[in-house]
């Protein structure tokens, strides 16, 4: 498989915002938005002045020459000189199947429209060639394999690989999660037909985002995917066993030759099975009529003598894939009103299916409105909530009350004595206690009464402050 994306090529007139080529009377720079990549010079340049990016990479080809010529002032053709600036291409994904051509060991092309949407990406049997003289900008989000890899005519091995993607011209056409990213397993495909193996998700994924919507399928009951591809068909699709004599080739052609211009899909999922699609409203049909065409001559498909083929019309894909399909409007089913007053509809496969309605008599019975009736959940969620509301509200009233009688409790039984003046030892009991009078530990009394008013012989109160010991120094005790 051959790059076919983006390329940064000097002398490509669509990598120039004028779209042609400067001459040798025009200033060159490079967009202010360039991304940083790799730029090709693969011919000689004749031009005024080259203004170079902040950072980049110039691959000069081999033997060329640039010259710069600060008296010309006009083109060929007498176009006067101006400022020609390149904008270059951004990175082409490794993902998106229109970027890959496909050519057979005969390095001939061959056409991609009956493959499904992963095989057209480089498989792991598959030879991975990016053109000579190209500089490919290429963006790969997540590890892959391949069978080989050629860069400008140089097949590389592993190490040299991760060499070139590591270095700066590397860096500059490869936007890589890492120089690792891309093995090379040096397997090739040894039979006549080989499975891909891109069956990731996120490959899958990748390459359908890049491929637009799919045609809406409402016109059939049950729609069929391919395996490996992004989009439902209309029509009949068949798994067919196989064995190492199976050539897709071979196999394609002949379906082609019983069909001619019938759409068909083909895939190899495994070396032992290969799945057809056949497109369109007679495609059960037609998988009916190629069926019994396998059985006549198994032979002339490379299959088996005794082919074991199932007719499937609503297999789902063996990976699973969002499909993107465009808005369409589907038509509704058909309603038919039966005399005891309800009412079939039919089903996908047209089958009828009971389903019971409301009488008009039945509306308007009680004469009530449909807009009175209440779900029962919602009433009953509103009383649930009611009661939790009720039950907080009778707990913090009984827990205030509880509160309050406990600080009132309190308050009776301790007294504070405030910038009491008495004496003590020559001092008062505020200048021993501080401002206010709080004591660590006070003596509780349960009226002034019980209250000693000093030692025999000495006045003042009973004061926790005062050490007799200490002889009125006031130390705590």
């Amino acid at each position: 498989k051959a790059w076919n994306g983006p390329t940064n090529v000097f002398h490509d007139q669509n990598n120039w915002a004028s779209g042609s080529l400067p001459c040798g009377a025009d200033n060159v720079t490079f967009q202010s938005t360039w991304t940083p990549s790799a730029v090709f010079i693969q011919n000689n340049v004749n031009m005024k002045r080259l203004n170079l990016p902040m950072d980049g990479v110039i691959l000069l080809g081999e033997s060329i020459t640039l010259s710069f010529d600060y008296n010309t002032t006009s083109c060929t053709g007498g176009r006067t000189g101006q400022n020609s600036i390149y904008k270059g291409q951004d990175p082409g994904d490794w993902d998106n199947p229109q970027n890959w051509k496909v050519y057979d060991s005969q390095n001939s092309l061959v056409g991609t429209k009956t493959w499904a949407t992963t095989d057209r990406l480089p498989c792991e049997t598959d030879s991975v060639v990016f053109p000579a003289r190209s500089a490919p900008s290429v963006r790969l989000n997540h590890p892959v394999k391949v069978a080989s890899m050629q860069v400008d005519n140089t097949a590389l091995t592993q190490t040299s690989l991760s060499k070139f993607l590591g270095s700066t011209p590397g860096q500059g056409q490869f936007k890589l999660p890492s120089s690792e990213a891309i093995t090379i397993t040096g397997t090739t495909c040894t039979t006549k037909s080989c499975s891909c193996g891109n069956y990731a998700y996120q490959v899958l994924r990748a390459a359908c985002s890049f491929l637009g919507s799919c045609l809406a399928v409402d016109g059939c009951r049950q729609p069929v995917t391919l395996a490996g591809d992004c989009c439902a068909y209309c029509g009949g699709l068949l798994n067919v066993t196989i064995d190492g004599t199976f050539s897709r080739s071979v196999f394609e052609q002949k379906v082609k030759s019983f069909f001619g211009s019938q759409a068909y899909k083909i895939h190899l999922v495994d070396p032992k099975l290969v799945q057809v699609l056949l497109n369109g409203q007679n495609g059960d049909v037609a998988a009916d009529n190629l069926v019994a065409d396998f059985k006549k001559a198994p032979s002339l498909y490379t299959l088996p003598v005794s082919p074991s083929v199932v007719i499937s019309k609503s297999l789902a894909p063996l990976v699973p894939v969002e499909i993107v399909t465009r808005e369409v409007t589907v038509t509704p089913k058909p309603i038919f009103v039966t005399e005891e007053g309800g009412q079939i509809v039919t089903d996908r496969n047209g089958n009828p299916e009971q389903v019971e309605c409301t009488r008009p008599e039945e509306q308007k019975g009680s004469g009530s409105s449909s807009s009175n009736n209440v779900p029962w959940f919602l009433v009953a969620g509103l009383g649930v909530l009611l009661l939790i509301v009720f039950i907080i509200l009778i707990v913090y009233t009984i827990t205030r009350r509880r509160i309050e009688k406990k600080a009132s409790s309190d308050l009776t039984s301790v007294h504070f004595i405030h910038n009491r003046s008495h004496s003590l030892g020559g001092k008062s009991t505020t200048e021993l206690v501080g401002e206010g009078g709080i004591f660590d530990e006070p003596e509780i009394y349960e009226s002034l009464d019980e209250v000693q008013i000093g030692p025999p012989g000495h006045g003042g109160v009973i004061n926790p402050t005062y050490n007799q010991t200490a002889k009125y120094q006031g130390s705590i005790q």
